[in-house]
């Protein structure tokens, strides 16, 4: 396919999935399970963010299973996870009879995650302000992330390389930039509250979905996912959108979970 109508069926997947959001908000996510549904439930910009980042950080692996572990988590937190998290540490440390766990990761790293929320909001500090420190529009997003993150981690006695990796030892990092396009980019599936940050300056949150399609139309030579290779793909759309190269993500994602008919007619087997 030409890139001029690859754009064009790109553009109208992408209007058409935040045009069924906007006409029924509630609706939407019913039949497209995503963790972004969970920062949908609150209306308080801290609030989203905690909960933005939470369903972020654990958004491997089953959907269905992320997303009932998300739910459980949140839920332990009460009506307000930025109110819980701001009396510190100590109201964390409650949570251990709880003994939550995901996956391999057991209450130690969950909670630890849940500490360094609880040390940046109980010092009156954000994650946005947090991000802010290490940004600076000079730099790459490589650069800026990895300072992002060795922040976050200087919160955590516990280390957290899985939940929280770093560009430079190759991930991808695709929840971490899933969660900066939630809190960047405006449409109103995403949210837009980071508003100092343009939505030109995010990578394109990788994984074996968008992997899958960047593969077949050859976007990437290879099919192993890394930084590099999430940069590749970004550079791609940005010939499409310099301005928000990852708009695209929700839907490309979501169609190619779904394998949809969209998906098969217009995602070419590669041989």
């Amino acid at each position: 396919m030409k890139q001029a109508a690859l754009k064009q069926t790109l553009d109208e997947l992408y209007s058409s999935y935040v045009n069924q959001y906007n006409s029924a908000p509630e609706a939407f996510f019913v039949t497209r399970r995503d963790p972004i549904l969970f920062p949908h439930r609150y209306s308080s910009f801290e609030d989203i963010e905690a909960a933005a980042f939470l369903a972020s950080t654990f958004a491997y692996g089953n959907v269905k299973s992320l997303c009932a572990f998300a739910d459980r988590l949140l839920k332990m937190l009460g009506p307000s996870p930025a109110a819980f998290l701001q009396g510190g540490p100590k109201v964390v440390d409650e949570l251990a009879k709880h003994k939550p766990y995901y996956r391999f990761h057991k209450s130690t790293e969950i909670l630890a995650v849940l500490t360094v929320l609880a040390r940046i909001y109980s010092s009156g500090g954000t994650l946005y302000s947090t991000f802010l420190n290490a940004y600076d529009a000079n730099r790459t997003m490589k650069e800026v992330q990895t300072n992002f993150i060795r922040k976050l981690r200087s919160y955590s006695e516990v280390p957290l390389k899985f939940l929280l990796p770093l560009p430079e030892d190759g991930s991808t990092c695709k929840r971490m930039n899933l969660f900066l396009r939630w809190m960047v980019r405006r449409d109103g599936i995403d949210f837009g509250l980071w508003r100092e940050i343009p939505p030109s300056f995010l990578i394109m949150p990788t994984d074996t979905h968008i992997g899958r399609i960047a593969y077949r139309f050859r976007w990437i030579k290879t099919r192993s996912l890394t930084w590099s290779k999430a940069e590749q793909i970004t550079n791609v759309l940005r010939k499409f959108d310099p301005e928000d190269p990852t708009r695209y993500d929700f839907s490309l994602c979501h169609e190619s979970i779904s394998k949809t008919d969209w998906f098969r007619k217009i995602s070419p087997q590669r041989r």
